[in-house]
């Protein structure tokens, strides 16, 4: 049986012809593989998407050849399909974020022929060497949004990647020439018009604990017992008003039935052997009666004690409950006061050695004179404290230290003036920025809160990003509430939407892997 091989790519794209070259009519060479394609239209990546995922059977192999934005489509349709099909990317575009985190490269043309790129992928994927990578899912007030395998962005950076899409800006790409260095241009040409408007709402930022998200509200165990234990007296109730009408009629019964009258010594002996017979049957009933209502009273008095057992054990476990939650509250407190401590102690130890380099220094002073004192001054450590962090900074002549622009105010709380949410998967953010390998974990992203209004925050923050990595905390999902509804604009791997009225954005690792070609 062949195998199905589908090709996606933008017809409209400024790089459509050295697809069908180089990845369109090596892989119609391919023994063995039903070669298709899709030509992404023009309507929304979400879509674009569905179709996509209508035409894919399990064991497909898809290969995106383009830039971020379809090869996030390929993605979401791959995701959305729900089928074992597996995954490949080449770089086409103008960043190529997703495409160099798989380390593929395009097609060498050799002797005539174009060799790698597409048959290359195909060789990977038949020899065994996919991978499972895990994407992040974003979700808008509660409904799916998108899947993104590198970064997501809310705010200015998501609003500044509409700048590529003018024109004139895109013919200039579209001519091959200009890349980084005209892109950094523009950009900056754009911030500078649009730094102080407002890009992000006040709000708020929870993060979310468990790795599923969910939250299950369990049934109270001794409400049910209880319950159930009034459902059963009522039952029994209702028994005894049977059993006790049962008796009545059976007295009402027997008193009506009298002896008829023929003479006096016959009736007389009649009557006495009747009312001794009688007596007889209604002792034997009484204490047939009274070993029912025995049995019966003896089921009740198992019952209930089944049922005060279940209410005992229901009490044990909601006094188990109430002691955990009373646990968790005390080491919630006792955390709260060991930072206090560390915050004090910090404090209280930076005091101390401040005051000893003072110390040092009027004795280095006193003994060595002003210039030896200048420069151990010039060599003494600066003390800064930061939070609960102490941290120690050496002056240098001729070099400030650049502080990263990260919200650092309230961990769960951005106000007005804060510009960006961003969340990393992947290794490079639109090719500026360094982020990490967090795509290989099923859990775990890196996402921060930045305030890029003002020139030197932004240089500050794209120093660290360029030189260490994007600033911010490990985190495994971020749920963003805003205080009212409003417009904001959003990104994942380049492609851009704007939302309108959103009141919650939540942000997660997918919960089921995607299967891709690496190289």
């Amino acid at each position: 049986m062949l195998k199905k091989l589908i090709v996606v790519y933008n017809p409209r794209s400024s790089k459509h012809a050295a697809v069908a070259k180089e990845v369109l009519a090596p892989a119609r060479k391919l023994s063995g593989w039903l070669v298709g394609k899709y030509e992404v239209k023009a309507m929304r990546l979400h879509e674009n998407a569905d179709e996509l995922a209508k035409i894919l059977s399990d064991g497909d192999l898809v290969v995106a050849a383009g830039g971020d934005g379809t090869a996030s489509m390929a993605v979401n349709g791959v995701m959305r399909s729900g089928k074992d099909v597996a995954l490949g990317v080449l770089g086409y575009g103008n960043f190529n974020d997703f495409a160099r985190m798989l380390k593929s490269k395009r097609a060498v043309e050799y002797g005539g022929e174009y060799v790698g790129g597409v048959t290359e992928i195909v060789e990977r994927y038949e020899a065994g060497k996919t991978k499972e990578i895990y994407p992040l899912e974003v979700k808008v007030d509660g409904k799916h949004w998108r899947y993104a395998p590198c970064y997501v962005s809310l705010g200015l950076f998501a609003e500044s990647t509409a700048v590529f899409d003018e024109p004139k800006v895109r013919e200039k790409l579209k001519t091959g020439k200009k890349h980084l260095f005209f892109s950094i241009f523009t950009l900056a040409k754009w911030y500078f018009r649009n730094r102080k408007r407002e890009f992000l709402p006040e709000g708020k930022i929870k993060e979310v604990r468990h790795a599923a998200g969910v939250t299950v509200e369990a049934p109270d165990v001794l409400e049910v017992a209880e319950t159930a234990q009034e459902e059963t007296g009522k039952k029994d109730v209702k028994e005894k008003k049977e059993v006790a009408a049962e008796e009545r009629k059976a007295v009402f019964t027997v008193s009506e039935e009298k002896p008829k009258k023929k003479t006096k010594a016959k009736n007389e002996k009649k009557a006495d052997a009747g009312s001794k017979r009688e007596s007889r049957a209604v002792k034997a009933t009484r204490n047939a009666e009274q070993s029912e209502l025995a049995v019966v009273e003896a089921e009740k008095r198992a019952e209930q004690k089944k049922f005060k057992k279940l209410l005992k054990t229901a009490r044990k476990q909601q006094l188990l409950e109430m002691k955990t939650g009373a646990q968790v509250k005390m080491l919630q407190a006792g955390t709260q006061t060991k930072a206090r401590l560390a915050v004090a102690g910090a404090e209280a130890k930076t005091k101390l050695l401040n005051a000893r380099i003072k110390a040092q220094d009027k004795v280095v002073g006193l003994s060595s004179g002003k210039k030896t004192h200048d420069k151990h001054a010039q060599e003494m450590p600066e003390i800064i404290i930061e939070g609960a962090e102490v941290v120690e900074r050496r002056k240098s002549k001729g070099k400030k230290n650049v502080a990263c622009a990260v919200e650092k105010e309230d961990k769960n709380r951005f106000k007005r003036g804060a510009t960006d949410y961003i969340a990393v998967n992947g290794p490079t953010l639109a090719k500026l920025m360094r982020g990490g390998k967090y795509y290989k974990k099923p859990l775990e992203f890196r996402s921060t809160t930045v305030r890029l209004g003002g020139f030197w925050r932004l240089v500050g923050f794209m120093a660290c990003s360029v030189l260490l990595r994007v600033p911010g905390k490990k985190t495994r999902g971020d749920i963003i509430k805003f205080k009212q509804r409003g417009n904001v604009m959003i990104q994942a791997e380049g492609e851009y939407e704007m939302l309108e009225g959103v009141k919650k954005v939540e942000v997660r690792k997918a919960k089921k892997g995607l299967k891709v070609v690496w190289m």
